[in-house]
């Protein structure tokens, strides 16, 4: 394996972990959204604040990020022929594995960070919504929103470690260049 290919190989995984962290602003963006439709209907609720640069901004960092962790992950030999010096593309480094062995390897402690930073908060939240239903109260938005990211966190996790061999076979696969 050359040096240039683990620049590939970390270039993809950082790409991978961003994922992870834009499932957490699609939290972030539910909420906000709550807040912007309720400051609409309302706007003495907050005081006439205006929610919308908050939201504007929350989207754009979200679509920022998103094209980042894409550039990262289908634009990784590019990313690496910017950074790498003509050197890197001959000089052999010894690894433990292959390539597609270090996806798989990388996609399970991904996907179990996930889960097990996620977990505690969809324990938490969803033990609230029960209590919140069982009692009649009303249920708020922001919960419901915090529930169905934590939930698709968990999910995602859930797929990166079942799936990992699969996934890493799909990352490995080699793309024809005309």
């Amino acid at each position: 394996m050359k040096k240039s290919d683990l620049y590939e190989l970390a270039i993809k995984i950082l790409g991978l972990y961003l994922v992870v962290l834009i499932i957490g602003q699609l939290r972030d963006i539910f909420v906000y959204l709550m807040l912007f439709l309720q400051a609409k209907s309302d706007p003495q609720a907050f005081g006439n604040f205006n929610q919308a640069p908050v939201f504007s901004g929350l989207i754009l960092g979200f679509i920022v990020l998103t094209t980042f962790s894409g550039l990262l992950i289908f634009k990784n030999r590019q990313i690496t022929r910017l950074i790498c010096k003509p050197g890197d593309y001959e000089e052999s480094v010894k690894l433990f594995a292959e390539k597609e062995a270090i996806y798989e390897i990388a996609l399970v402690l991904v996907g179990l960070v996930t889960i097990v930073l996620s977990l505690p908060d969809f324990i938490f939240k969803l033990k609230n919504h029960f209590n919140l239903v069982q009692a009649d109260l009303p249920i708020q938005n922001n919960d419901t929103a915090f529930l169905i990211t934590s939930g698709l966190k968990i999910i995602i996790g859930l797929i990166a470690v079942i799936y990992a061999s699969q996934i890493a076979g799909l990352l490995t696969k080699k793309k024809i260049e005309i």
